[in-house]
């Protein structure tokens, strides 16, 4: 559900001016709908930095209780100690259950003449069998991009500048709406000459 990692830049773009811009790990994530995390301190960056501070600070400290002091005694040691080096303090989650999700799927239905459409391209089902092969038999035009809140913004602008631009036109005499106008304007002077009388 969630990967916590370094700020490395293969998991994040490091250049100010592309901050926004996902990186192609980030990319490979989303459709598979995995959370990134980037760890700021270099005590959450897992086991690289597990495995420096053991070897920083366990094995200088183990190699003075043993009174180790040249470099092929030192060698000798740690060939025995390599495993226990290697394991890292590792230990077995407490829940044996797995917490994996199953991956995106995608459910289509086969036609009479066994195809079926997928991302704006019909395929064609090849071969027999559980696994079955599919060919491209044609391509649609690619989807049109979704909207960001900057291009939305200027798009509904946009448009709102052409209604603007457009209002200053006046209808036709023979509109329907004149043709109304003059229609009411007609009855009201009725009225006003009836009033009067």
């Amino acid at each position: 559900m969630a990967l916590y990692s370094d700020r490395h830049s293969l998991f994040r773009v490091n250049r100010a001016d592309l901050e926004e811009e996902p990186s192609q790990f980030c990319k490979a994530l989303k459709p598979l709908q995995i959370h990134l995390i980037h760890a700021h301190s270099p005590q959450a960056k897992g086991r690289i930095e597990c495995a420096c501070s053991t070897l920083q600070g366990r094995l200088t400290r183990e190699l003075r209780l043993r009174d180790i002091e040249d470099m092929e005694a030192a060698n000798a040691w740690l060939a025995e100690q390599r495993e226990d080096v290697a394991r890292g303090g590792g230990r077995a989650p407490g829940d044996g259950a797995g917490v994996r999700r199953p991956g995106p799927h995608h459910v289509r239905t086969l036609t009479r003449s066994l195809t079926f459409k997928f991302r704006n391209g019909e395929y064609g089902i090849q071969g027999e069998g559980r696994e079955l092969e599919a060919r491209l038999l044609a391509a649609g035009p690619p989807p049109v991009p979704l909207d960001d809140d900057k291009s939305a913004n200027r798009t509904v602008e946009e448009a709102w500048r052409k209604q603007r631009a457009g209002r200053a036109s006046k209808p036709a005499q023979d509109h329907a709406w004149n043709a109304m106008a003059r229609g009411a304007a007609r009855v009201a002077e009725v009225r006003q000459s009836q009033a009067g009388r």
